[in-house]
């Protein structure tokens, strides 16, 4: 079931997708559009399918969800799948799903505490996820899998996991050339943190 859903328009925003790749069933859902990175959004604005507004730059235009219930809750998987006309990329979680951020970014991306470069040159989409449990009781890692994982396009290049640290991690999506409008939102049972990445249809 979908929690939260939130769209953000890198041209315009279209309809959100389920997890298979079909359209997210209707019910408590919410949504709200944003402009372009650099603008501020309207009030009372209505979402136009199939806009002809070019892909904007990366910017720093940020959507937040709230965050959940105080909990233990670790990142069991980290993974990118390409469905009937989008790409999506998934953060599964062995609880609910934690509070994030998505932000548009340009590469290259450093990690936090090294300063090394985890991510080259281009356009990415950031998810900032606060909340998540990182260790063990005795200070082993928690998370077992690829901190790198590559998609098959069209729209996504890659994820990778960087500035693990205090509690917080963030994930760097690479965007390819294709890719124009995403939404991201949350899933119960499993708890997980959906980004869907797209073309936009044109006129």
């Amino acid at each position: 079931m979908v929690t939260t859903v939130t769209v953000l328009a890198l041209g315009a925003a279209l309809a959100a997708c389920g997890d298979n790749g079909r359209a997210a069933p209707s019910g408590s859902t919410t949504a709200s559009a944003t402009t372009p990175a650099g603008t501020a959004p309207s009030g009372g604005s209505t979402v136009s399918p199939r806009s002809t507004s070019p892909r904007p730059t990366p910017g720093t235009s940020a959507l937040t969800t709230p965050s959940t219930p105080a909990g233990r809750t670790e990142l069991s998987d980290l993974r990118i799948g390409r469905n009937e006309g989008h790409d999506r990329v998934v953060l599964q979680f062995t609880g609910p799903a934690p509070g994030y951020t998505v932000e548009a970014a340009q590469g290259p991306i450093a990690d936090c505490a090294s300063g090394a470069i985890v991510a080259g040159a281009g356009g990415y989409l950031v998810i900032r996820i606060d909340g998540v449990q990182l260790f063990g009781e005795n200070g082993e890692t928690v998370y077992t899998g690829s901190k790198k994982v590559t998609g098959s396009g069209p729209f996504v290049g890659d994820a990778t996991i960087f500035c693990a640290f205090e509690g917080q991690l963030q994930v760097a999506v690479r965007l390819l050339d294709g890719a124009q409008r995403h939404v991201n939102s949350t899933l119960r049972d499993p708890g997980r943190i959906v980004l869907d990445v797209w073309k936009d249809e044109g006129p």
